[in-house]
């Protein structure tokens, strides 16, 4: 067997993440020539040595936990295909050559007469790819790698939508994830190949459920969808891997446990890493006590405050107002929010909040951005709540247009227990100095004196009813929700704090965003704002 090394460095392009690995064969050679059963093999001899470096970031071979290293493992093969104008398209299974895992020996075969050496072939191929298939790849990726074919006409079919892999330990998760999934962008040098990971993996700690359960999972980017089934262990975590590819711009990953529960990872990924996510599919405890009906037959609690995020220098956390009726208005925060990363600039403390978001979507961070553009907006709706949920826990949502239209009793048919239209279940008023509006429970029993709107959408002013914060949290207490005039943001200038209310909804309309939108006159829970204005959230977990 003839061992070439030839001296060209020669960088190659990455093979695709997704979809199939194909050498191309010509339909001649297996159609209109009847005589031939199979196309001509011309066979080329091939020993290389490939090398790799990594550590516990690297994301193929075999994973060592104890040294965190990568190294490879007799049985592990390499698939190599390309194209070339003399030889046509060439294909071959390379294997691992005993005592010396890092070196591969095999044979190429290409579509047309070829006689030179594998070290030509190479430097002259308009494409090269290899990709490494770990030991018993059949059994480790089976359904994911699947090599088909002989000779030059191989076809290695990658699904990444099949790559996951559950554990009962996380350790023991990112192994097989890391061994599993081996797509490897090549790059041929003197002595043979230097292979990198083109994928990334994500794993996964879902805490807060049911002890030794099976439960179903589903990891999606919006274009490829990867599902698999989990038992979680004795404390009721649940841990597995994807593979993924990254997509060069930060992507939002959404996590949905069955049918119940969606939580966010959000991230811009790179080639050959390990992502360590840990969520919680608990409930939160930041929900007010009172019960809302949203829909018939369909009720929520409110968050304990306005949605906040608060940057610290490097990174971005999410929380709840600590009362109902704070809210940042014109302050340092929302007035220095900027449109690039990391979305807020001159700030003078080691962190700033901001409270007033434009309408969510994939090309902004969660609306934090002064960009005055429709365009910059028009993406799919990520709510906040799925954002939140890395600080927040599972469950928060934002409330559909519908539904902030049956909580307001904008119909006729909406009624309280009483009878009353539901109009009747809100008020204007001033709560520690803050003006905005108390929304009523559906339960109402434990609480008196309580004010009436005098007809759908109108009351006198704020200064209808005032509390100072001891009163006002007795209502709390009694199930009473407060949503404070926090104004709306234009960019960096923040309007009409203490006359407006604008809280947005998650529905759509043409090219705007609906909101609830409030003032001392009027209650419009159908309102269309622009997508890039920047209002308040308020989340609610479904009951």
């Amino acid at each position: 067997m003839i061992t070439n090394r030839f001296l060209k460095t020669l960088a190659l392009p990455v093979a695709a993440a997704l979809g199939m690995f194909a050498a191309s064969c010509s339909n001649d050679d297996n159609i209109l020539d009847e005589q031939q059963p199979s196309a001509a093999k011309y066979e080329i001899p091939v020993t290389v040595s490939a090398t790799r470096s990594g550590d516990d970031a690297s994301t193929r071979a075999v994973y060592d936990s104890g040294t965190r290293k990568l190294t490879f493992e007799e049985g592990d093969q390499l698939f190599i295909q390309g194209t070339d104008a003399t030889a046509g398209t060439f294909a071959g299974l390379l294997s691992n050559t005993a005592g010396a895992p890092g070196t591969f020996s095999g044979t190429l075969t290409t579509t047309n007469a070829y006689t030179g050496t594998f070290g030509t072939l190479f430097g002259s191929a308009s494409s090269l790819t290899a990709t490494l298939l770990p030991k018993d790849y059949s059994t480790k990726a089976a359904g994911y790698l699947t090599l088909s074919g002989e000779g030059a006409c191989q076809t290695l079919t990658v699904d990444v939508t099949k790559a996951f892999v559950t554990a009962a330990t996380a350790d023991a998760a990112k192994k097989l994830a890391i061994e599993q999934l081996s797509l490897e962008r090549v790059t041929a040098y003197s002595s043979g190949f230097a292979l990198a990971p083109v994928n990334a993996v994500l794993n996964y700690t879902l805490s807060g459920l049911t002890a030794s359960t099976s439960i179903n999972v589903t990891v999606s980017d919006g274009t490829t969808t990867v599902s698999g089934s989990v038992t979680t262990n004795s404390s009721g975590e649940a841990s597995f891997a994807v593979g993924v590819a990254p997509g060069g711009t930060t992507k939002s990953y959404m996590m949905k446990k069955g049918d119940e529960q969606t939580i966010e990872f959000r991230a811009n990924l790179s080639a050959n890493k390990v992502y360590n996510i840990t969520r919680s599919a608990a409930g939160s405890s930041d929900c007010l006590s009172g019960v809302f009906s949203v829909a018939s037959g369909k009720t929520v609690k409110f968050s304990k405050g306005n949605l906040q995020a608060t940057y610290n220098g490097s990174a971005w956390s999410w929380a709840f107002a600590t009362n109902q009726y704070d809210c940042i208005g014109n302050a340092e925060g929302n007035t220095k929010v900027s449109n690039e990363s990391p979305f807020v600039s001159g700030y003078s403390g080691a962190s700033t909040t901001v409270d007033l978001f434009g309408w969510s979507t994939s090309a902004t961070l969660y609306g934090i951005s002064s960009l005055n553009n429709g365009g910059d907006y028009s993406g799919d709706f990520l709510d906040w709540g799925a954002a939140a949920s890395k600080d927040l826990g599972y469950g928060w949502r934002t409330l559909t247009k519908d539904e902030w239209l049956y909580l307001f009793g904008m119909e006729a048919s909406n009624t309280d227990k009483s009878g009353h239209a539901r109009y009747r279940k809100y008020f204007r008023a001033t709560v520690n100095s803050v003006k905005g509006i108390v929304v009523l429970s559906d339960d109402i029993s434990g609480i008196s004196n309580i004010p009436e709107e005098t007809s759908r959408g109108t009351v006198s002013t704020f200064s209808g009813k005032t509390y100072d914060a001891s009163a006002w949290s007795a209502l709390e207490a009694a199930g009473c929700v407060f949503l404070p005039v926090a104004g709306f943001r234009y960019g960096t200038d923040v309007k009409n704090v203490d006359s407006y209310g604008l809280y947005w909804s998650s529905t759509t309309y043409a090219s705007y965003a609906r909101s609830l939108y409030f003032y001392s006159g009027s209650v419009v829970p159908i309102y269309s704002s622009n997508r890039y204005d920047g209002c308040s959230v308020r989340l609610v977990q479904d009951q």
